[in-house]
Parts: structure tokens; sequence; C-alpha cells
């Protein structure tokens, strides 16, 4: 008997490409009749039927649309309504308060203008691992949504100058981190000397084209997608739906740009060191060297990092050659040897051991994936 073909309905509250393409590629492989229109029209079709939904629970709008369905239905964010695939938010603030501390910040901000404290994971986990690390989290305010922007943007940087500068500012999503971004920039701060920002999920639509690049967190929303989509199909084919959300954890720790390239540590060897990495990170240089740099011992400079960074100099070089590494397998077509000798790995080898031991993927396989997304950095 031919098996029917299942009629699934994308009705998302807000559009991501890289959410939509993994959703598309699992259509695709299972021969699905997908209807996308909510995502071009703005409203949901009166009247659908169909198999299934994969949407947004909690959103008045689909709720009330839900109320007449009896389909099966999966959501991309983490809800008690029904079975759900999403990014783990609480990991993606505990990378955001880890990275902050790297750089020598013990004061964070948090700016998210759309959720309650009660049910925004992403800033418990920031806030969870800022304690941990012995740091302070402070909330930014959203100011009224009347407010002409000039105004706004006043509020959001009179609160980031409450905190001392410079400021660490972590936002819920790219779009709000562009905000900050923006603000600050309008108020005559510099970005990141006086405010680091960090975004999360990599949209690289709007982290490449600010005026100071952005960096972020891939939150890996191509694969939650595809996780929500094969989650359907099996629920449709009558397995047991799981007893809680399934939780896609972040693909990489921080895509770097220019918006956190900057410490906050007053220590001038430390400076000196940290300059001489930035430097010369691509070059075959060792920790003596950075000592050299910084006109002190080895050991002296171990301590300090650890101290003030609480990573070593290996650590730190290595962390700037795995981000130049990954913007190169992003952005150009070079081969894996050229790009393992431009980025200081030597050869292909280290290159190799460094991103299965970093980010637990290869370096072909982590070009792959960049490239499957619809805005790749080019």
């Amino acid at each position: 008997m031919i098996k029917q073909q299942k009629n699934v309905l994308l009705a998302l509250n807000w559009k991501h490409p890289k959410l939509h393409l993994g959703v598309a590629t699992f259509a695709r492989e299972a021969g699905w009749h997908l209807n996308a229109s909510i995502e071009y029209g703005g409203s949901i079709p009166k009247g659908w039927t169909g198999s299934g939904i994969i949407t947004h629970r909690g959103v008045p709008i689909i709720e009330e649309f839900l109320k007449d369905f009896s389909g099966t239905v999966v959501s991309v964010t983490p809800t008690p309504l029904g079975p759900s695939v999403s990014n783990d938010r609480k990991a993606t603030g505990r990378i955001a308060a880890r990275y902050f501390h790297s750089l020598g910040f013990r004061t964070m901000l948090y700016y998210c203008p759309h959720l309650s404290k009660k049910n925004d994971l992403r800033r418990q986990g920031f806030k969870e691992e800022c304690d941990a690390l012995d740091c302070r989290m402070l909330n930014i305010r959203p100011p009224a949504k009347s407010l002409q922007w000039s105004a706004h943007c006043d509020q959001l940087v009179a609160q980031i100058k409450k905190a001392d500068l410079p400021a660490a500012v972590f936002a819920f999503e790219d779009i709000f981190a562009a905000e900050i971004l923006d603000a600050a920039l309008s108020a005559g701060l510099r970005v990141p000397e006086d405010v680091s920002i960090l975004g999360a999920n990599n949209d690289e639509l709007i982290c490449e084209t600010l005026k100071v690049s952005l960096s972020s967190i891939e939150n890996n929303l191509i694969k939650v997608g595809y996780e929500a989509a094969a989650l359907l199909d099996r629920l449709l084919d009558g397995e047991d739906a799981p007893s809680a959300p399934i939780l896609i954890p972040p693909e990489t720790e921080v895509i770097a740009r220019k918006s956190t390239d900057t410490y906050a540590i007053a220590h001038p060897g430390l400076l000196k060191a940290l300059d001489y990495i930035k430097e010369h990170f691509h070059l075959n240089i060792f920790v003596a060297d950075v000592a050299i740099a910084a006109a002190m011992s080895e050991t002296s400079l171990r301590q300090l990092f650890n101290k003030n960074l609480g990573h070593t100099p290996t650590c730190e070089i290595l962390q700037r050659r795995l981000n130049l590494a990954c913007r190169l397998l992003e952005a150009t077509d070079l081969k894996i040897d050229d790009i393992a000798e431009r980025s200081g790995f030597g050869d292909r080898r280290n290159l190799h051991a460094a991103f299965r031991r970093k980010l637990e993927t290869t370096p072909s396989d982590y070009r792959k994936q960049s490239l499957s997304s619809p805005h790749s950095s080019f």
C-alpha cells in the first residue's frame, strides 16, 4: 500500500533562515508537503487541515489557532504544552558568562526586552554561571515602547554606564545585541573598548553587516529545525511523545568578531602579553615568546593568565587560531592545508586535532555545515 504523503504546516512566530532550512531539509528528505505560507504572508491560513504543525507554543495567536486543530504539534521552543525540540538556552547563557569571564570581565549585563526573568532560560543559565564564577550580573531593563529612538538609546546607555566601563553585555539574540551596539555607538561609546557586546544565534545577516561586526553564539538552529521535523515525523508514525523537551546544545562556543575583541584587564604586563598574542598567534609562537614580550617569567605569566582570565596562555593562542580557522573555512575556498598554515596550526594534522578536541568536529565537516547555512559569510 502506498504511504500517504504527510501534509505539514510551518507556523512560526519569528523568522530565522537557519531554523527554516533545518525543517525544509527534513521535509525534502521525507517527501512531505510543507505549507510555509505563514512565513511569507504573515497569517495562519484559515481552515487549514493537515497531518501536523511545527510552531511556537505559548504564543496567543498560535494557541487560538491550535484550539481547533486535532493533529500533532511540535514546538521549536521549550514548553510544557507538548512535545518540543529547542536549542539549550541555559547552555547558551553559561557559554556567554564563561566567555566574558575569559576576557577579564567580572561584572556582566544581560538584555532581553520580551521575556520575563521567570521564563527566560537563557538569562537563568547566564546568571547561574556568573554566580559560579563569582561574577556580578545585572539586568538591563527594556525602555518603554512609546519612546523615540534617541530616548530609547539614552535609557539603555544610562544603565550600561551604571555598571562602570568597560562593560560586558550579553543579549538574548543578535537583533537585541545590535540594538545595544547601535545605542552605544550613538552615545559616543566605543565598541568593544567601552562596551563589549555578545549576541546569540549567529545570524550572519545581522552579525556581519553592522558598523562593528557582532560576536555571537552559534545555537545550531539548523539542527533544531531538522530534529523538530524528525520528531513530528516519528509522532505521526505512532511513536510516543518524549517525556521532556529535546534540547540541542550550541554547536560551538563563541563566534568571535570585533564587538568583543578587547580585555577588561588593568595589569600592563598581561595586556602586553595579550597584544603580542593578538598580533602573532598565526605564527609559530610559544609561551616563552609571549613571556619575553611581556617582560616576565613564564611562571608569572601563567599565574596572571589563570588569575585574571581563568585559562593559560596556550589556551589563548589556541582559541585565536581556532577563531581564524573557522572564519577561513566559512568565508573562503582555501584548502585545509593552507588554512592550517595561515591560522598558525602549521599542518592539517594539528588543525584536525584541535577541531576534534575543542569543537568535536572536523574542519571539513565544519565547512560543510557553514555552507549549508543560507547566510554563509562571504
